[in-house]
């Protein structure tokens, strides 16, 4: 800070010594034009008298005694006329000294045939005792600025350093030693009291300590929340996880335990409408019945496990090739149908997601409009995907009986059947599909169309593999 004290000082002093050389130097210059005046006016006509007279030594007295005033350099007199076989010429001082103020000045005499020109007396000035005092001047004025500018720097570097500087810099120490608990003192300088500047910044270092500690405690009263919420959330986690495990090993268990009493059953009640093939009609409609209910005990038990399987289980993401998936369920679809059927598939996108569950929307969507066709109609699916700005919208349609505006809330709630019950219809396919998707991140919305069936679902762009 002193030094940049002293740069602005001596920038200053340099700037007004600059400006009182040039009014001294100024003066000066006037000084000897007033001088050269002063001898154009008072010495022209005794010289020229000294020359008409050709009094050679009083005109050298009279020549020495003008050199001896201030900054005069030389003085020459030149006799000038016609007919003069030898002009005179005299010089005093040295005319080629340099930095010199020269005049020309005529010397005349009138008498009463008029004014006549006698000579010129060319009289030189010499700047050199103008410099020389300039620069006695410049060396005291700057000796002086200088002394000056450094008593005045000092005491103002020490006004600011105990009005300002040495606070700020116990500030500095304060807020460097401050803690984060509430005990920490307050700050306070070591001054007289009075209300300034440096009192309000103290109070308001003080008020924003305050709130910095009522701030981090709460901070910290939250973290402390937080990690109490994150420990609850880990241990519910935990045991949402062993939950899941048990629900799907007890999915497993009933239905492997429960679809073990169905097969005998199946197969007895079989025998018994083979035995009855010829027989009471009333006892072999019972036996169909007991058939019947068999295999759609069977096929709830198969779906209740796959739709447990989809709620529980995360996805394992990898490169799933949507055209690959949708082919292969293709081939698996129409190998169960065993009729005519035809599944078109437009180009579809490669996305990352669990190839298997994928797979198992498609089998599910394929099988629900093969199982929905129309009678004498041969089957008809589409599969189509279009880019959205946020994920990818598929597209399934088909050309069944499709869904009318009373249907498409109810398809996608659990053991809901639209189109007629059959052992095979269980209602756990859709909701299964949607339980897949969203594990997924995705959505799959029903339209109503009476002229076909339209299922769409959506996947993330984000989960597209590049």
């Amino acid at each position: 800070m002193l030094l940049l004290i002293l740069g602005f000082s001596s920038l200053v002093t340099l700037i007004s010594t600059a400006a009182q050389l040039y009014v001294d130097y100024h003066r000066d210059v006037v000084a000897i034009e007033s001088r050269l005046n002063e001898i154009e006016r008072g010495s022209l006509d005794s010289i020229a008298v000294s020359l008409w007279n050709v009094d050679i030594e009083y005109l050298r007295l009279q020549l020495e005694g003008l050199l001896r005033l201030p900054d005069m350099q030389s003085l020459e007199v030149r006799e000038m006329g016609e007919g003069l076989r030898s002009p005179i010429t005299l010089v005093m001082g040295d005319p080629a000294a340099p930095h010199v103020i020269s005049r020309t000045m005529p010397l005349t005499r009138t008498d009463e045939r008029g004014t006549r020109q006698l000579g010129v007396m060319v009289a030189t000035a010499s700047l050199d005792g103008v410099y020389s005092r300039l620069a006695d001047r410049v060396a005291l004025i700057l000796l002086s600025q200088f002394i000056k500018t450094l008593i005045v720097s000092a005491f103002i570097f020490y006004i600011v350093h105990m009005v300002v500087t040495r606070h700020i810099t116990a500030i500095a120490a304060h807020f460097r030693t401050m803690g984060t608990d509430a005990g920490s003192p307050p700050l306070k300088l070591a001054r007289r009291e009075r209300r300034d500047e440096l009192t309000d910044l103290v109070d308001s270092f003080n008020a924003l300590t305050v709130n910095l500690h009522e701030s981090y405690a709460q901070v910290s009263r939250s973290n402390a929340g937080l990690e109490a919420a994150q420990t609850l959330a880990a241990r519910r986690a935990v045991k949402l996880e062993e939950a899941n495990g048990e629900l799907r090993r007890l999915a497993m268990v009933t239905a492997h335990h429960l679809q073990e009493p169905l097969r005998p059953m199946t197969v007895n009640a079989q025998r018994i409408q083979r035995r009855l093939a010829d027989g009471d009609t009333d006892l072999a409609e019972w036996c169909a019945s007991i058939t019947d209910g068999t295999a759609h005990l069977g096929a709830l038990l198969r779906d209740f496990q796959r739709y447990v399987a989809a709620l529980t289980e995360e996805p394992r993401p990898g490169v799933c090739d949507m055209t690959e998936i949708a082919a292969q369920a293709r081939a698996r679809a129409l190998e169960r149908i065993g009729g005519e059927a035809r599944i078109d598939l437009s180009p579809l996108p490669v996305l990352t997601a669990d190839q298997r569950m994928i797979s198992q929307v498609l089998d599910e969507l394929f099988d629900n409009a093969l199982r929905h066709a129309r009678p004498g109609v041969p089957p008809w699916i589409g599969v189509s995907a279009a880019r959205g700005e946020e994920c990818w919208q598929f597209t399934v349609s088909d050309n069944g009986p499709g869904f009318d505006a009373g249907m498409v809330d109810k398809v996608l709630v659990v053991f809901e059947v639209t189109h007629g019950r059959a052992p095979d219809h269980t209602g756990l396919g859709l909701p299964m599909c949607r339980a897949i998707l969203r594990a997924h991140g995705g959505r799959i919305a029903i339209e109503a169309s009476p002229s076909g069936g339209v299922v769409r679902f959506s996947l993330p762009a984000d989960m597209a593999a590049t």
